[in-house]
């Protein structure tokens, strides 16, 4: 059944750009795989659900394509429920998509759903179908076209995670609040606590006659025989109790566990044995089917199979893109991309890739460095790994190394620098022994971004700010005056002797002191823009953002869009050069969409790209945003032209009609009246002659 237990975030606006040029970024069409939160067989079909939305498999698994029609590039799939044909879709903050052909093309139905709802469980039980959301739940009666707030006897802020039916017993658990029972089909809701746990963590269910089962993300599995009125723990067997998948068929029941591990048990009370084989240390089990005599695993490093109880599971991601490629190296035969939960893939001729994870024990990888010969992979939870064969084989290199949870990954000089979740680490050795950097000032402290520069370093801590060291680490000191105060770094770097960090949803910052004071060096970037990703070439810096790829030659004054053929909303999370048989390219990894690539010949000074965006038309960000019912929206145009704006919904279908006239040069503040409009992401479009530009807008 149904998944994964996800705390809840902080949502920024998120605001895209687009102009009127000829794509230029390619998809290289790898790596494949990468983080998936469900699975659901229906007849000969298996769907998938992940970060980049719904595949679909019509061969039990083989093969997949997208099935994501109508549907943004990065919405975040966590549950799919079938009846009759129609699919629904639960999304992270997207609310409910529902299909009526198979995923061909979807349609965004959240109507009586909160604003920016998280749904993570979907049920259909008797004529309607349910979903959890906004600390309630909902129903349908019209196969999910719009919803309305149902069932009584549950309190207040019920987090749902999942629902299961047995025997005319509906179940459904909430991580915050507990088991329910409903003998009604969702009605009414009766709370169910003997024999569980006394502080409430369930995220997972699946029943069958009058037996279920619970699991939770601390205190493992726990069986009911009398459809929910009593429960009894059952973990004998099982390596650990964080378990985050669960599911039953033909009476023998099936555990994936974070760690990765997979487990299975002939029934109630029975002892859990080993049913993992070929699965990868580490790589979390999210979902688990069964269909076609084949075992189905959704897990963080994608698509698992086992066709017998006998066999191992093999990885089966063809056509699957789908990866957080969150590093990208090279050296003079090969290309090398990592990935949480996928490891390590190399690439010769930077269009084709494959896995490189030999000798690799887990495949949450955080960071690949180049230095000569020698690649080396930092692990979150086993450390350094070398390999001398570019990427071939691996030998894990973690001799006196204070922490295997690795963040952030450097080198200067042939000395490695390992930012640690708790503290830093360093080696003159190529990773053969590793000393101590943290002392007492970096204790405790999540080091996200490192920089180092002969014997001066810095090293970004999460929430704490730049720490500086000017003698190798001996110590330590604080330097955050200009920074915000809630500091969230992904990414430092030097360009042109400025110093540059990198921060989530809080833009880039520069200093010119080596980090005594910081100063706004994104003041021009649209609000909000999260940076990942630092690229420094010559006298351009590129950034990878959630709105794409953006350059600036003159530290931030202005910035040119070279984010053409990237994904809409496309996070790129690592950015590359490097040679290939057919020329240097510019590389991209991005958040959910693996990998792309550009010509370097087309991307040859940041400039080129300022007059571009300053002979087009430009669209301000809107204010307030979100809204409830009106807000303004400033047009700037460097000469009067006719300009037509207009918003669309997220189907593309046009809502509303701001302006279809003449506009002076200059800015013009336009006001858009969307009290008939319901509650949602809207797409603004402004188009004068040629050009075009795209923002998002939120009405609460």
């Amino acid at each position: 059944m149904k998944n994964v237990f996800c705390f809840s975030i902080v949502v920024a606006l998120l605001i895209g750009c687009t102009a009127g040029a000829s794509a230029q970024w390619v998809s290289t069409r790898g790596p494949e795989g990468g983080n998936l939160s469900a699975l659901l067989a229906v007849g000969s079909d298996l769907y998938a659900g992940g970060r980049a939305g719904v595949f679909r498999s019509t061969d039990n698994g083989n093969s997949w394509s997208a099935a994501n029609g109508m549907m943004w590039p990065w919405t975040y799939v966590f549950t799919i429920c079938e009846e009759n044909g129609t699919l629904l879709a639960g999304t992270l903050i997207e609310g409910i998509y529902r299909s009526t052909d198979k995923g061909a093309s979807w349609e965004e139905t959240s109507t009586g759903l909160p604003a920016f709802a998280d749904v993570r469980a979907i049920i259909r039980a008797g004529s309607r179908f349910l979903c959890g959301s906004g600390g309630s739940v909902y129903a349908s009666t019209n196969d999910g076209v719009t919803w309305v707030q149902s069932g009584s006897g549950l309190p207040d802020e019920t987090g749902v995670s999942d629902f299961a039916m047995g025997d005319g017993v509906l179940y459904m658990v909430s991580y915050n609040k507990g088991v329910f029972v409903s003998t009604d089909l969702g009605s009414t809701w009766q709370a169910v606590t003997a024999g569980l746990p006394s502080t409430p963590d369930a995220v997972v269910i699946t029943a069958a006659g009058s037996v279920a089962y619970v699991a939770g993300y601390t205190s493992g599995v726990y069986v009911t025989t009398d459809k929910g009125v009593t429960w009894t723990e059952m973990n004998t067997g099982l390596s650990d109790t964080d378990v985050e998948a669960i599911h039953l068929d033909a009476g023998v029941v099936y555990a994936g566990l974070y760690n990765g591990a997979v487990f299975t048990a002939t029934g109630p009370g029975a002892a859990w044995t080993p049913a993992g084989a070929g699965l990868v240390p580490g790589n979390s089990v999210y979902d688990i089917t069964t269909a076609g005599g084949a075992l189905h695993l959704a897990t963080v490093g994608g698509y698992f199979r086992r066709d017998t109880p006998a066999a191992s599971f093999a990885s089966r991601n063809g056509g699957m893109l789908n990866a957080n490629v969150n590093s990208i190296v090279s050296t003079s035969n090969v290309i090398l991309a990592s990935n949480y939960g996928l490891g390590v893939f190399r690439s010769i001729d930077g269009q084709t890739w494959a896995p490189a994870n030999s000798g690799l024990g887990g495949r949450s990888i955080s960071g690949l460095v180049v230095t000569g010969n020698r690649v080396f992979a930092a692990a979150r939870g086993e450390g350094i790994f070398l390999s001398t064969d570019d990427g071939i084989t691996w030998v894990a290199r973690n001799s006196g190394l204070t922490d295997p949870y690795v963040l952030s990954f450097t080198e200067n000089n042939g000395v490695l620098y390992a930012g640690l979740y708790d503290g830093l680490n360093m080696s003159s050795d190529n990773g053969a022994t590793w000393r101590d950097l943290t002392g007492s000032t970096l204790a405790g402290s999540s080091i996200t971004a490192v920089l180092a520069e002969g014997a001066t370093i810095f090293a970004a801590a999460e929430y704490e700010g730049v720490y500086v060291s000017t003698n190798r680490g001996s110590s330590w000191v604080l330097r955050n005056t200009g920074l915000p105060s809630d500091l969230s770094f992904s990414a430092i770097a030097r360009h042109n002797g400025v110093l540059y960090v990198a921060l989530d949803y809080d833009g880039l910052y520069s200093s010119t002191d080596n980090g005594v004071t910081w100063y706004d060096a994104g003041m021009t970037l649209p609000a909000f823009t999260a940076v990942y990703s630092l690229l420094s070439r010559g006298s351009d810096l590129f950034v990878g953002t959630d709105q794409g790829v953006l350059a600036t030659a003159d530290h931030g004054a202005n910035w040119g869009d070279v984010a053409d053929g990237l994904p809409l909303f496309g996070s790129v999370r690592s950015l590359h050069i490097a040679n290939t048989p057919s020329g240097a390219y510019m590389f991209a990894g991005m958040e959910g969409q693996s990998v792309w690539r550009r010509p370097l010949s087309q991307i040859v000074h940041a400039q080129e790209h300022y007059t571009h965006v300053a002979d087009a038309i430009t669209l301000e960000a809107n204010y307030p945003n979100p809204f409830t019912s009106t807000t303004s929206l400033r047009c700037i145009l460097p000469r009067a032209e006719k300009v037509r704006v207009f918003v669309t919904d997220m189907l593309g279908r046009t809502v509303a009609l701001v302006h279809d006239g003449m506009l002076d040069a200059g800015a013009s503040t336009l006001h858009l009246d969307a009290a008939t409009l319901p509650a949602g992401v809207y797409r603004v479009t402004a188009e004068a002659g040629s050009s075009r530009v795209q923002r998002s807008i939120i009405k609460r």
